[in-house]
């Protein structure tokens, strides 16, 4: 059985100490790896008892939350004793607020998994900002699939915007929407400006896409970007239909789509030097985790074990992948619990001069 639950309150968390040292950040993960898989193949699973979370670190109605949604509707059959699944959400940062909690309190339940951003990873390994969490800390259950992303602007933002190029010479500033500057929504679209020459603000204050979109329906923002093609077939399908979101850039790090129409430029066109292709690499590659899954710290390696296992077989279940090709139109390319985990390997170990180049290009002006 799957129940739903909205919103609870957010809690303040302390500030993260200094990180640890990259080999001993890729032993951590690569240990945790082995003991779970160890553990969790010692003896047959017994039922589950206590109700299984799955928390999503964005608010209701986006993309990260009809897809975990999906996800726990058929979660509970493959796991034993069939527990219900309560989905809650705990929004904020870009899912570093979801993050820091999970980090730091002990879980729950014996089963907490959580939906998150791996743009808040970047957060802790560009280690500019404040954060109690580390990467190498969390347990990897899976990503759903991989989707390509993109930035949108409404109604060609009143200056019939199809391109790129529209963009960087519009004869007005664009506003985009974001919750703050840790979030993808914000470091996106900086970088199309500071690397490319975009011309367009990012305003802060709405969290999550959902709220970005209002915005932009009531003319308080004119573009946004982290619109993946599964989040518009799935949440905002209606304004696709209608011609309201009219998408200048796909985001073609791993695939490209014909979904977005022939004037979304590619963002692979626009780099003109290896140095700014490694920053793009960083910045937007996380888009290969589209929608990830991972567990607390503190969470048993046994039970890790068994969520993994469940993952593995929702993810091949016949009813979960007729709803999502329904609901999202596209064919899910799951990666399990290993693949995450290298992936946020090689992000940790990706050379300091890139990761300093990539925060150069996506962060705010000063203020004067």
């Amino acid at each position: 059985m799957c129940v739903d639950v909205y919103p609870l309150p957010l809690t303040y968390i302390k500030d993260l100490t200094k990180p640890m040292k990259k080999l001993l950040v890729i032993a951590g993960i690569l240990l945790a790896a082995t003991s779970a898989h160890a553990m969790g193949s010692k003896k047959a699973a017994q039922p589950i008892k206590e109700t299984v979370n799955v928390w999503v670190g964005f608010g209701v109605g986006g993309g990260y939350d009809t897809a975990a949604r999906t996800f726990a509707k058929h979660l509970p059959k493959h796991l034993p004793g069939n527990p219900t699944v309560v989905v809650r959400n705990k929004p904020g940062a870009g899912s570093a607020k979801l993050l820091n909690s999970l980090y730091t309190n002990s879980p729950t339940t014996g089963y907490d998994i959580a939906f998150f951003h791996p743009g808040a990873m970047q957060i802790a390994i560009y280690g500019k900002r404040k954060v109690n969490f580390k990467p190498e800390g969390f347990q990897y259950i899976g990503n759903m699939y991989t989707d390509v992303n993109s930035c949108v602007v409404w109604k060609g933002a009143g200056q019939n915007i199809k391109t790129f190029a529209d963009l960087k010479n519009s004869k007005s500033t664009v506003f985009f929407g974001a919750g703050s500057p840790v979030s993808a929504m914000s470091s996106y679209p900086l970088f199309l400006k500071n690397a490319l020459g975009a011309n367009l603000k990012v305003i802060y204050g709405y969290r999550g896409t959902r709220q970005t979109v209002k915005a932009m329906a009531s003319k308080e923002l004119q573009g946004s970007c982290g619109l993946f093609e599964s989040s518009i077939l799935g949440s905002y399908k209606n304004y696709w239909d209608d011609g309201d979101m009219n998408p200048f850039i796909q985001l073609d790090v791993k695939k490209k789509t014909n979904f977005f129409g022939p004037d979304a430029t590619l963002l692979s066109s626009l780099l003109p030097t290896d140095k700014l292709k490694q920053a793009s690499q960083f910045v937007f590659g996380i888009d290969i985790l589209t929608r990830p899954i991972l567990a607390p710290p503190k969470l048993p390696k046994a039970n890790v074990a068994i969520l993994r296992k469940a993952f593995t077989d929702t993810m091949n279940d016949p009813e979960l992948k007729a709803e999502i090709k329904k609901r999202f139109l596209i064919d899910a390319d799951p990666l399990d619990g290993e693949a995450v985990e290298q992936f946020i390997v090689d992000m940790i170990n990706t050379p300091q001069s890139i990761v300093d180049e990539a925060w150069k290009l996506t962060q705010p002006p000063k203020r004067k």
